[in-house]
């Protein structure tokens, strides 16, 4: 984010976190120096308006059969959103028993016993703390799922984004995180209070629509480090499928924008008053530096640079984000001093790129004339409905989830057909952090060596263990008395150890329980 918007509204945190969106980072984001308020506030409308109809996958009650008939037909699948952190296992099958959050809103630490984590799922109620709050209590009691339940009030989940809250905890989760509507999670939550020694189980199986090719979108910030954090993250995967004969995917890169609403409603983008603006306010950026000598004009300028380096060639534009990364968005540098100095390095020729930034001019005047390449920039950002970034699209559908490379990368594996041996390899690599999860449709061949091998393995383990029991049998005799007493004695010391290390942590607790409270 720019580092002259530091910060916030506290009232539009609040409506922020209300819609589970990253408060602090969106408002550092939508903050301009120099920008009309309508600018933002008609933003800020379009965040509690977004609709986005994607689906991530199935989720629905495999038992019992009686809250099956309540929730409707067996085949009829439980809508639901992913939240925008968390480890997603995408192609693969999840099977869990759920368990009520105590307390049911899991804003602090659970109570629950949960004697299975790796197969487990933690509903709560949304409300009186963030989501990725609530995620972190379920995974702490050992949870390898969150379920939030919308309020009653609100049924329409495609309106809304679940996203860090700027706490810092999302680096630490590993499990993923759902909400799913009021009527469903009601469902669920009463019949386990009337059925308590009944169990609920859920199977969940996160999914892409599949092609061919994947078609891979990404849209960035230019000058927000966490877009090209992305972008570093994925490029080493997408470079294992390159090395691969048949095309797998294709990659396009866009850049975020914004426009001055003031601009067009009052001067139809005829003036050139915001300095922070090409094109009459039609294309804009935040001010970089605050009262220093750049301008969100400076921004601008350096979308149109990386453009045209896309254009180009992807490679030369990999190698060149990656240095802009590392040089420029670092102290308070001079953004065209710095791009320039990196062009120059690279051996680019330096008025390629000028003719070309000129070229997309559609006339003699920067400050009012249209641009042809911004233009398809913001047309693709309107039309995918981007207001949080960076953002990964696979195959037109919006990815969820941690944003490292290989966990990216198993989404793409799995928006394909027919996937390239290199998907399994990674995938084979990578822990699972989901309990009970199975892999998508195993060949038969991989199922004959498996049960060929656990055969084995199960020969070799009772004859050993036979001539392990034979030599014990051997040697009772004589050691019985000398086992006997060192067994005593240490039973006796370890008991009482225990007792002490357990009133230590009783006492322990009381102590953090009242400081957190």
């Amino acid at each position: 984010p720019p580092r002259s918007t530091q910060s916030r509204s506290s009232a539009a945190s609040d409506v922020y976190k209300r819609q589970g969106i990253n408060a602090e980072y969106m408002g550092k984001q939508i903050l301009m120096h120099q920008v009309p308020s309508r600018y933002c506030i008609l933003f800020f409308l379009l965040l509690l308006g977004i609709t986005s109809a994607s689906r991530f996958g199935q989720l629905s009650v495999t038992s019992p059969k009686a809250l099956i008939s309540q929730i409707g037909d067996s085949s009829q699948d439980i809508d639901f959103i992913l939240a925008n952190y968390g480890e997603v296992h995408f192609g693969k099958v999840f099977h869990g028993e759920v368990v009520v959050a105590d307390p049911i809103t899991a804003c602090v630490e659970l109570f629950n016993k949960i004697s299975k984590p790796e197969e487990t799922i933690v509903l709560a109620e949304r409300g009186e703390c963030s989501f990725v709050t609530k995620s972190h209590n379920a995974q702490i009691a050992g949870a390898s799922l969150l379920i939030t339940m919308n309020e009653q009030k609100q049924q329409n989940l495609s309106s809304l984004m679940i996203v860090d809250d700027g706490s810092g905890l999302t680096s630490s989760l590993k499990i993923p995180s759902i909400m799913i509507n009021y009527r469903e999670g009601a469902l669920i939550r009463d019949y386990l209070k009337q059925n308590p020694n009944d169990s609920v189980v859920l199977t969940l199986k996160f999914e892409w629509p599949q092609e061919k090719s994947s078609e891979i979108t990404t849209f960035i910030s230019v000058s927000d480090t966490y877009s090209y954090d992305m972008l570093n993250e994925l490029k080493p995967f997408l470079q294992k499928l390159d090395e691969v004969e048949e095309n797998y995917y294709t990659l396009k890169v866009h850049y975020v924008l914004w426009h001055c609403v003031d601009c067009e409603l009052y001067d139809d983008y005829q003036s050139n008053y915001n300095p922070n603006c090409w094109s009459g306010g039609r294309y804009c950026a935040p001010d970089p530096d605050g009262d220093g000598p750049q301008t969100g004009r400076d921004i601008v300028n350096q979308i149109l640079v990386q453009l045209c380096l896309r254009d180009l060639s992807l490679t030369v534009w990999w190698d060149y984000v990656v240095r802009y990364r590392s040089n420029c968005l670092i102290g308070d540098k001079n953004i065209k001093d710095c791009s320039n100095e990196i062009i120059q390095a690279m051996d680019i020729p330096t008025q390629t790129v000028i003719d070309c930034v000129e070229a997309s001019f559609e006339g003699t005047s920067r400050e009012l004339s249209d641009n042809k390449l911004l233009r398809e920039e913001k047309q693709a950002q309107d039309a995918s409905h981007i207001v949080v970034w960076p953002q990964l699209l696979i195959n037109k559908m919006t990815y969820r989830g941690n944003l490292k490379g290989d966990f990216m990368f198993e989404a793409i594996c799995d928006s394909l057909l027919e996937a390239p041996s290199v998907c399994t390899q990674v995938k084979e690599e990578k822990p699972q952090v989901m309990g009970n999860i199975d892999v998508k449709e195993p060949s038969s061949m991989t199922s004959v060596l498996f049960c060929t091998l656990v055969g084995l393995t199960a020969f070799l383990g009772v004859f050993f263990l036979y001539q392990r029991r034979r030599f014990q049998r051997d040697m009772h005799k004589e050691m019985t008395l000398q086992i006997s007493s060192a067994v005593s004695h240490y039973v006796r010391m370890h008991d009482s150890s225990f007792d002490l290390k357990l009133d230590r942590d009783r006492e322990t607790r009381k102590l953090v329980e009242a400081e957190y409270y």
